[in-house]
C-alpha cells in the first residue's frame, strides 16, 4: 500500500504480485498495480506494470523524491537470482507505469555466512534518513531475520553496521508462530508513548512447509524513539563533536539513558556549545549545562530540553553557526534535536 495524498483523485495505490494465467510462457505474471480512493475499491487498470519480477518485493509506502519506488528481484533471473544468489534491486517511476531501469543496490559480500542471501529489503524514510529492512536468509536452515542498514542519499547507497547484528530475530526457545521468518513493514514504525511501534510479520515454517508450520501472523515490537543506535560511553568519560551548523530559534533537546551501573559514580550526559572555530560560547559551557543523570524514555517524543544555568535559551543563538558538544559517562545518547 502507498499513501499518495498528494494524488487528490487516486490517494492511494498498491503494488501485488500475481500469477497471470499461470502459464510462464505467456509471461503475464509479475508486479500488477491498483489505486483507490478509499482503500475499499480498487481500479486494477494500471495492471502488470513489472512483467517477470520475482514475488518477492517491497514497495516503499510513501514517495521517495516525488517517486513511487519498489525494491525486489529484477525479472532477468541471471541478475536477479543467481548474480552472488538472490540480491536486491531498486526502480522508480513519477506515474507508476514507466519504471527505470533496475539497479542493483545491495548483494552477499565475502563478510556474509557462505550460506546466506538477501531475499529483500523494506524501506522506509526516518527523519533525514532512509532505512531499511535487510531480509537475511540463512539457507541451511531455512530462516529469515532482519538487519538494520541506512541510506544517506534516499536508497541508492546502504551502509550497514560493522558487526552487522540482526535487528528483529525469530523467536527463539519454544516453538512459536514467528520462530523461522521475521520482516518489517514497508512503512515508517509509529510513535506513541515514547516507543516505536513496529507492526511486523512472523511465520512458523519456511518455504515448501506444511500444515500447521506454515502459520503467519502480525506481531508488535517496540522499541524506544531513535533507539535504533546510541553513542555509548563506560565509566571512562567520553566526548563528541559535531559538524557546524546553523541554529534555529530553538531549544536544544537530548534522548538520553545514563546508567547508574554505580552509585559512587552515577551516568551522566552534559553539552556545551561552541562556535564555528571550536570555543566553548559564554553561558553554554559544560558548568553552565545541569548534567542528565535520568533516563528521557519516559518523555514526550522520549526528549528533555537541556538545561542551562542562569535560564540561558540556545533560542537567543539562532542563525549562528555553531557546534554542539557532548560529554557521557555510564550513558547512551540516541539523538538530539532542535525543540522550537
Amino acid at each position: 500500500m502507498i499513501d499518495d495524498p498528494d494524488d487528490a483523485e487516486w490517494p492511494l495505490k498498491a503494488l501485488y504480485w500475481e500469477a497471470g494465467t499461470h502459464d510462464w510462457n505467456k509471461h503475464d505474471w509479475g508486479i500488477y498495480a491498483a489505486r483507490s480512493q478509499d482503500g475499499l475499491r480498487w481500479d486494477r487498470s494500471p495492471g502488470l506494470v513489472l512483467p517477470q519480477w520475482i514475488d518477492r518485493f517491497n514497495a516503499v509506502s510513501t514517495r521517495l523524491d516525488g517517486k513511487y519506488v519498489v525494491y525486489g528481484r529484477t525479472a532477468d533471473l541471471q541478475r536477479g537470482m543467481s548474480r552472488n544468489g538472490r540480491s536486491v534491486w531498486r526502480t522508480d517511476n513519477p506515474d507508476l507505469i514507466h519504471w527505470s531501469e533496475p539497479k542493483l543496490v545491495l548483494e552477499r559480500d565475502a563478510e556474509d555466512p557462505v550460506y546466506m542471501e538477501y531475499y529483500s529489503a523494506s524501506v522506509f524514510p526516518y527523519e533525514s534518513l532512509t532505512l531499511g529492512g535487510l531480509e537475511r536468509m540463512h539457507m541451511s536452515p531455512d530462516r529469515l531475520d532482519t538487519e538494520l542498514v541506512w541510506s544517506l542519499d534516499g536508497g541508492w547507497t546502504w551502509v550497514r553496521a560493522p558487526k552487522r547484528p540482526a535487528f528483529l530475530s525469530p523467536s527463539t526457545g519454544e516453538r512459536r508462530w514467528d520462530d523461522t521468518w521475521t520482516s518489517l513493514p514497508t512503512n515508517a514504525p509509529l510513535r506513541h508513548k515514547g516507543r516505536l511501534w513496529f507492526y511486523y510479520s512472523g511465520r512458523s515454517g519456511a518455504h515448501a512447509a506444511q500444515y500447521p508450520s506454515n502459520h503467519g501472523a502480525i506481531g508488535l515490537a517496540l522499541l524506544r524513539i531513535d533507539g535504533f543506535a546510541s553513542l555509548h560511553a563506560g565509566e571512562r568519560v567520553g566526548q563528541v563533536l559535531t559538524k557546524p551548523m546553523i541554529w534555529p530559534a530553538a531549544e536544544l533537546q537530548l534522548n538520553v539513558d545514563p546508567r547508574r551501573d554505580l552509585a559512587a559514580h552515577p551516568g551522566f550526559c552534559s553539552g556545551e556549545l561552541r562556535d564555528e572555530s571550536n570555543r566553548p560560547l559564554a553561558g553554554f559551557t559544560w558548568d553552565d549545562c545541569v548534567p542528565f543523570t535520568g533516563n528521557t524514555v519516559a518523555a514526550e517524543d522520549a526528549a528533555c530540553p537541556v538545561i542551562w544555568q542562569k535560564g540561558n535559551s540556545a533560542r537567543t543563538l539562532a542563525g549562528r553557526t555553531i557546534r554542539l558538544a557532548f560529554k557521557l559517562r555510564d550513558a547512551h545518547l540516541y539523538s538530539f534535536h532542535a525543540q522550537p
